[in-house]
């Protein structure tokens, strides 16, 4: 708990399992190593614990450095989410419109609207570009992000040194590309 990833309003370890504060409307929660994102009922979502890539869209200070959060805090701008992810760097969120949500780092294009990557964070929520009707999105521990279609499409963006994104390569995608089939399809 030294980045309050708790999100008990300390950075004490703990041993045994503790109640964040007091309210019971928590629907979906996703963790990383040292932060966590959370779903309310009313569909705001909260985030607390490591900040260093102002991957918990809720602070930054005076000179553009985000602060860590030892409690849980709302992301501004942000309502009716249904699916949360998470990368090392970066939160998606999955809105009930079927737009997909990012912030934090867009070093590998994680960003997903069109930027060049940068080595900038990114506090406020940015709409992924290109993406409609989307399901389901899903994130790896490194920095590249995916989303589902209802069509069954899925389309991957950001880190892709090792081909994770399905396209053959290994060059980076600042939009999302549709993953391809073994036949270099999509399907």
């Amino acid at each position: 708990n030294d980045m309050g990833q708790l999100g008990d309003s300390t950075t004490i370890n703990k041993s045994t399992p503790i109640q964040i504060g007091t309210e019971n409307n928590w629907v979906s929660i996703n963790a990383r190593q040292f932060n966590t994102i959370a779903i309310k009922s009313d569909g705001t979502l909260w985030t607390w614990g490591r900040n260093n890539y102002c991957q918990l869209g809720n602070s930054s200070n005076q000179y553009g450095y985000c602060a860590d959060s030892s409690a849980p805090a709302p992301v501004a701008g942000l309502s009716g989410i249904i699916q949360i992810a998470a990368t090392s760097a970066n939160t998606v969120a999955l809105k009930n419109d079927g737009t997909v949500w990012v912030f934090g780092a867009n070093t590998n294009g994680q960003l997903g609207n069109g930027s060049s990557p940068d080595y900038d964070r990114h506090v406020q929520p940015v709409m992924v570009q290109n993406l409609n009707q989307i399901t389901e999105i899903a994130s790896s521990k490194g920095d590249h992000l995916l989303a589902r279609k209802a069509s069954g499409e899925v389309y991957a963006w950001g880190y892709n040194n090792y081909g994770q994104l399905g396209q053959g390569d290994s060059n980076d995608a600042v939009t999302p590309v549709q993953v391809l089939g073994a036949g270099g399809d999509g399907k």
